[in-house]
């Protein structure tokens, strides 16, 4: 995987899904119209979803890695970590729909709150998607690691 697909992927997997998962309340207001508890049934039932959605296929991402044993298993960790904080992100931006009057970030600090937990998030991400790279046998690096998903040291085919 090149430099600029992990970027790509980031910017959509990690930056595109939750804007899209915090467009729900709008969502909800349009097709539940004058039903009250919809917006709290989704802005928990929504972010669950996510999260195990999110678990499945980033665990498929960290297991492809091209980096170490322990390594993935430290990507793995991380990335636990931040989908957490992404639920809770997620549940906060749904939830802030149900006070009067709508969204409710009154204060600087809940604008602080949601800005430093996002980039907790997207920098335990970065870190956890980061696809490593791949040493052949006679020490080149290989950019491509979808090539082979083992990450491990190779031999190059022998050339016809």
């Amino acid at each position: 995987m090149s430099l600029s697909n992990w970027i790509l992927r980031l910017i959509t997997w990690d930056g595109l899904l939750p804007a899209f998962v915090w467009l729900i309340p709008y969502v909800v207001g349009i097709l539940f119209p004058n039903m009250p508890g919809m917006i709290e049934f989704f802005g928990v039932a929504v972010p669950i979803a996510a999260f195990l959605i999110r678990l499945y296929v980033g665990q498929r991402f960290v297991f492809s890695n091209h980096c170490g044993t322990v390594m993935r298993a430290l990507q793995l960790g991380v990335f636990f970590i931040g989908i957490l904080v992404l639920v809770c992100i997620d549940s906060m931006m749904i939830l802030a729909h149900t006070g009067p009057g709508g969204v409710r970030m009154a204060t600087r600090t809940d604008l602080i709150v949601i800005v430093v937990s996002f980039a907790i998030y997207f920098m335990s991400m970065a870190f956890s998607m980061y696809p490593g790279y791949e040493t052949w046998a006679d020490g080149t690096i290989d950019n491509d690691p979808w090539s082979n998903f083992d990450g491990h040291t190779r031999h190059r085919p022998e050339e016809t």
